[in-house]
């Protein structure tokens, strides 16, 4: 399969009439072609897929019948240190550099749009003008909240960073235009919401498109090093990384396993979780040593009332414990004695305190 060739007619800040010839491989071109509202290019590493972006986004700007004119866009990537070094020289190399309708305000981080005809509106920043690229990483989410756009590019939109809500708040700034977006990312997550819609496009959703294609379609990729990373990675990982397909590892047991409802968020580790660790051990210990008791007396009268330590007897029945029950005993003895110890310096020391406080303030009021 050939290249296929297109071109982007323009008007640069100078008002000198230009043109771009594009010559995109069939991957890019099926993106191109696409007239969906959400279009997602998922691709293997180095397939083409920033590169592509900044002529994507030119076109809705520009376009003399799609494009969409005046107003912001949004550009946003996975990550901060991915914005540094790979979106933005992208954006500034077509809009300053080759079509000169762009230009940066590092400050702001924003990318002023040259109207047609008549170029630059600002003389500072916070100038008004006739249209901006609105720049971002998916890691500062505040500023995805403070604009009406007409459409987006997400880059590397299937990172970790690049969250649900991110995904959503970025359709937000969409809904009053029903804006477009762009999607290209190499597959790093096996269940997100990026997950969720390719199912619903796999299941007929009609406004979506998602477009795969190898690394090797780059023309520019070695063939040398596609065949090595099959050769040494496991194949699950070789699909997802290096051929742009959703692939779950071997002897997964849940395919049904979605990171935003099965992972918790981290969290910070509580002060005082050397008392709950201990108090969950005298109780567990407790428990087993009640059920060892239960067993080597052969389940005493009301033992079912106990019925955790019951439970767990009769799970022991028919083994010898004797030898082993001392030590269970002990290891309950140290476990208490070690809270007892800790105690005064918990937070939970307030169970004792709080009473003792309660009495001295009642003997110190004056009777009536």
């Amino acid at each position: 399969m050939f290249p296929g060739l297109w071109h982007h007619s323009f008007i640069g800040s100078d008002n000198e009439q230009g043109k771009v010839e594009l010559s995109l491989h069939p991957g890019q071109c099926r993106a191109y072609d696409s007239t969906r509202r959400f279009v997602f290019v998922i691709s293997g590493t180095q397939g083409g897929k920033t590169s592509f972006g900044p002529h994507w986004l030119h076109r809705e700007i520009y376009h003399p019948q799609i494009g969409r004119g005046a107003g912001d866009y949004l550009a946003v990537t996975g990550a901060y240190d991915l914005f540094k070094l790979k979106m933005l020289p992208a954006i500034r190399n077509l809009f300053e550099h080759i079509t000169r309708d762009g230009r940066y305000w590092a400050g702001d981080k924003v990318m002023e749009l040259a109207e047609p005809n008549k170029g630059f509106w600002a003389k500072r920043s916070d100038d008004p003008m006739w249209g901006r690229i609105i720049l971002r990483s998916a890691e500062t989410r505040g500023g995805l909240e403070s604009s009406t756009a007409n459409s987006a590019w997400l880059d590397e939109c299937g990172l970790d960073s690049f969250t649900a809500e991110t995904w959503r708040a970025i359709r937000r700034r969409l809904s009053l235009t029903r804006g477009r977006v762009l999607g290209t990312t190499t597959l790093y997550v096996l269940y997100n919401w990026l997950r969720k819609l390719y199912d619903e496009w796999a299941g007929g959703r009609e406004d979506i498109d998602f477009i795969n294609f190898a690394s090797i379609i780059n023309p520019s990729f070695p063939r040398e090093e596609f065949d090595q990373a099959l050769a040494e990675m496991p194949e699950h990982v070789v699909n997802m990384q290096y051929r742009g397909i959703y692939d779950k590892p071997p002897g997964m047991i849940y395919d049904a396993f979605d990171s935003e409802l099965c992972v918790i968020p981290p969290f910070a580790i509580p002060a005082d979780w050397p008392a709950y660790a201990l108090l969950g051990g005298i109780i567990m210990v407790g428990f087993i040593l009640e059920g060892m008791r239960m067993t080597m007396t052969q389940s005493p009268q009301g033992a079912p009332y106990a019925f955790i330590g019951d439970a767990i007897s009769r799970m022991l029945a028919g083994s010898e414990l004797t030898a082993v029950y001392g030590y269970v005993w002990y290891l309950h003895a140290i476990l208490t004695g070690a809270f007892v110890v800790y105690l005064p310096f918990s937070r939970m020391f307030h169970m004792i305190m709080a009473p003792v406080n309660m009495a001295i303030n009642a003997a110190a009021k004056p009777h009536r």
